[in-house]
């Protein structure tokens, strides 16, 4: 199949006037995060704890590809990096972040919680790590974080046939909590996990689009994070307000980006 069956509609580049039409996307959003191009509105983003568990399916229907990944493990390094992939420095880099996650573990079914750690930063985590800190630096108010790491009977996943042996809340799993969807039938009783978070959920989402700040109703009080506090909202059986966001890996990947940029993985 072409890209274009696969992805009839994607997001583009407009750098000019489309048949007189105003430009939507006028550039790469993380420069215009950058310049502060964007509206200073009060936003919600966040992320769920387990992202990367929809991305392994495959390992787990052949473990032979673990032997692929382990031979190609800059596969890894975040694109953002600007490294030609199998280049020397890619393979360093990619070498730097096997170690990180993996250390000296074979890379096994038993590697499968570190890999889901692994595939839920670089595909999810940095990106919003990435935002967070340009909107932050552009003075933007009213931000909100959270981590949704509800892993219960609603969760989207579980319909879609994912990986359902590794505890966390995948990629979409916090959908079903917010929106109707008709096509699941699951009997959740009034008084379970999944209705409170449910509730929850919709009066954080409501009270946000009605005035813009998602408390009210609740025993616990979202703060927005701001550039002193790393505030986040976790969001699992219970409500609760956390600072630093993964702060470990985010750490780790803090650092392996000013290395990269000073040359430290240099080899070509």
């Amino acid at each position: 199949m072409t890209g274009r069956q696969l992805r009839p509609f994607v997001t583009t580049l407009e750098f000019e006037e489309q048949e007189g039409e105003e430009v939507f996307l006028p550039g790469e959003p993380s420069r215009l995060l950058d310049a502060g191009k964007f509206q200073k509105v009060p936003y919600i983003t966040g992320i769920n704890d387990a992202e990367g568990k929809g991305f392994v399916t495959d390992v787990l229907a052949n473990e032979s590809i673990w032997r692929d990944i382990e031979a190609s493990f800059d596969r890894y390094v975040p694109l953002d990096l600007n490294l030609q992939m199998g280049s020397a420095t890619s393979i360093a880099v990619g070498a730097k972040i096997r170690e990180f996650y993996f250390g000296n573990q074979t890379l096994d079914s038993r590697a499968l919680p570190s890999l889901i750690k692994l595939v839920t930063d670089v595909r999810f985590l940095l990106g919003l790590h990435h935002s967070l800190k340009k909107r932050v630096s552009n003075r933007e108010r009213q931000l909100y974080v959270y981590q949704f790491a509800f892993d219960g009977k609603l969760g989207r996943s579980r319909y879609l046939g994912y990986n359902l042996t590794s505890k966390g809340a995948s990629h979409s799993d916090e959908l079903y909590y917010i929106f109707s969807e008709f096509e699941v039938e699951v009997e959740v009783s009034s008084d379970s996990p999944e209705m409170m978070t449910l509730r929850r959920m919709v009066t954080l989402w409501t009270n946000f689009a009605k005035t813009g700040d998602p408390n009210g109703g609740l025993d616990v009080t979202w703060k927005p994070i701001t550039a002193s506090d790393s505030y986040y909202l976790r969001i699992d059986t219970e409500l609760s307000l956390k600072v630093n966001l993964e702060k470990e890996r985010l750490a780790f990947w803090d650092q392996l980006y000013e290395e990269v940029h000073k040359g430290v993985y240099d080899k070509d």
